[in-house]
């Protein structure tokens, strides 16, 4: 992605940020999904009055209701990110090599060094480098070029993309 109007280096930032939230995110779904299935009313057995408002009952089902909305914006939040790796997964080799390299550092959390030793065995590099550690540059240049490629496909672009201010 290259376009005129787009502040590459600002998306990036955004990208990298958004990126290395998922861990957090995943994180934040694991809390809320606990509260959730933990949260509930619990029931004596004893018959109650219509007429009477439970507001500890009330404030519960508040409470269980945020959760759940919180939830659902955290797996939706996810499942874009995963969405977005998946499809440049299935464009073609290079960008499969390049949602890799979003996988191993954001994802996984690795560090370069791992992830340069870890692509090397991947069709993309394998055949340049003869099994030795992708060089640290080419690693930088493509993950410069898959936070693009990620922002330029992620569904939501108004969350990472960045256009230039006209002076």
């Amino acid at each position: 992605m290259h376009y005129s109007n787009v502040d590459e280096e600002a998306t990036k930032r955004n990208t990298r940020s958004l990126l290395y939230g998922y861990r957090q995110l995943k994180m934040k779904l694991g809390r809320v999904s606990i509260q959730t299935s933990l949260s509930g009313i619990n029931y004596d057995g004893m018959p109650k009055s219509v007429t009477n408002r439970n507001t500890t009952e009330e404030t519960m089902i508040r409470e269980l209701t945020r959760a759940q909305k919180q939830q659902d914006e955290l797996t939706h939040q996810i499942a874009m990110i995963n969405s977005t790796i998946k499809v440049l997964h299935e464009i073609d080799d290079t960008t499969d090599a390049w949602a890799t390299i979003l996988e191993y550092r954001y994802i996984k959390r690795y560090s370069v060094t791992k992830c340069c030793r870890l692509l090397s065995d991947l069709p993309e590099y394998k055949s340049k480098y003869a099994g030795e550690p992708v060089p640290r540059q080419t690693f930088a240049d493509h993950q410069s070029e898959a936070l693009l490629a990620f922002a330029d496909i992620f569904p939501e672009p108004d969350q990472i993309l960045v256009e230039k201010v006209r002076t």
